[in-house]
């Protein structure tokens, strides 16, 4: 199990987590059990019978971690250590992704302000995959789910989770055509679009207010219209020629022509051989992610690109003559850092900002080795007395104040 290395497992006996927890330390022993059966010999019957049951456990203590992060969340603890959220705090803590915490975190505030569905998931009525589409269902339709929510929780209660996702996504249209009622059709306040970068492509996602829909849908569809079959090559799908219309509204002919981005790519990949070390190599675009190295050779060719190709660390000095760090080190810090250094925080590089380890006043030199990204929140936390400093095995920590008169003063 891929775990934060610096904390123990939750199997390993020694874990602090189960002192003076029975209940803990008696599932923890069960799992030690499981995880020393030799199922070799068993008969069908018997694995799909234990599949069974451990899935069902599974949902169990999913639920119980609901209801945990719930409290947990709701008071507020995950700041206690400097976090800025709780669905980041979980993320570096846990083994799971960013949006695995944030559906966790949206499902357990969820169960804080509906009583009927925290009822539902504790007696086993409903799941955890109940509660979180219904999270993400009403998001954004608070108001709504607060006078039409018992249509929503009826189905949960009575579906299975595949079957419940139809009657999340009918809840959610008949919930837009009751805000389309009563909204304005030009107000803008809701619009937003979500561009995830994926496995081999880019996810777009957005919503836009009633005219602005209407025009963008009009303006797409206008471009590309239904082909004929020709042979038996199959015409496009309505899909594919939106796609189509779409880049060329953005870019015209020049859809696949000059870029003006910052990649990121070691010198053994761009050679064109394996990479040895997965953890280390870089065929990456700012601000998108990996992308197949063939693409970033073939736009050399015809772009203008910011390159930094890594080969080993390099670093530019500036030593104390100079106060702030230049765009070219924070480019270079972006791409050394990746966004802020503070363990658990998820602010990307463009939010952040060059940090000195020792303070400018104290002496410190405004070199990459001694600057690092820090979010704003982080950063301002770091003025009033908060410690951003490296353990002895080069991990970034992030310590509260010092009581007065203990440790070493305060350089910040």
């Amino acid at each position: 199990m891929v775990q934060n290395m610096d904390r123990p497992g939750i199997l390993d006996v020694e874990n602090p987590a189960l002192t003076g927890d029975p209940a803990l330390a008696a599932v923890v022993s069960g799992l030690h059990r499981l995880r020393a059966e030799d199922r070799a010999a068993w008969c069908p019957s018997a694995r799909s019978a234990r599949v069974l049951a451990l899935g069902q456990i599974a949902e169990a203590v999913n639920a119980e971690l609901v209801r945990a992060v719930a409290a947990w969340d709701g008071a507020g603890d995950y700041a206690a250590d400097g976090s800025i959220s709780s669905s980041s705090w979980l993320a570096h803590r846990i083994p799971m992704t960013r949006a695995a915490s944030a559906r966790l975190v949206a499902a357990a505030r969820l169960t804080q302000r509906c009583d009927r569905l925290s009822t539902a998931l504790a007696d086993g009525v409903t799941t955890v995959s109940h509660v979180e589409q219904t999270a993400r269902a009403i998001r954004r339709r608070e108001d709504i789910f607060e006078a039409h929510g018992d249509e929503l929780l009826d189905a949960a209660e009575t579906v299975t989770p595949e079957e419940f996702r139809e009657c999340a996504a009918k809840w959610r249209s008949l919930a837009d055509d009751l805000v389309a009622s009563v909204d304005d059709p030009f107000d803008s306040s809701r619009d937003e679009l979500t561009l995830s970068p994926t496995s081999g492509g880019l996810a777009i996602r957005g919503w836009f207010h009633t005219a602005a829909g209407v025009e963008i849908l009009n303006l797409i569809d206008s471009f590309h219209h239904p082909e004929p079959v020709r042979g038996e090559r199959a015409p496009r799908t309505l899909r594919e020629r939106r796609a189509a219309a779409l880049l060329a509204i953005l870019f015209g002919e020049r859809a696949y022509g000059a870029k003006n981005i910052d990649v990121t790519i070691d010198e053994r990949t761009m050679r064109g051989d394996w990479p040895d070390d997965l953890v280390a190599s870089r065929s990456n675009v700012d601000g998108y992610g990996p992308v197949p190295p063939e693409l970033i050779r073939s736009w050399l060719t015809n772009a203008a690109l910011r390159r930094v190709v890594t080969s080993g660390s390099e670093i530019v000095d500036f030593g104390t003559a100079v106060r702030f760090a230049t765009p070219a080190q924070k480019r270079m810090l972006k791409h050394r850092d990746g966004g802020c250094v503070v363990p658990d925080c998820p602010r990307p590089g463009h939010w952040t900002d060059a940090h000195h380890t020792t303070s400018h006043a104290a002496g410190g030199r405004t070199n990459l080795d001694e600057l690092a990204l820090v979010c704003r929140t982080h950063h301002r936390m770091a003025h009033q007395g908060w410690r951003l400093f490296r353990d002895v095995d080069g991990n970034w920590q992030f310590e509260p104040p010092l009581p007065p008169g203990r440790g070493p003063p305060n350089t910040w």
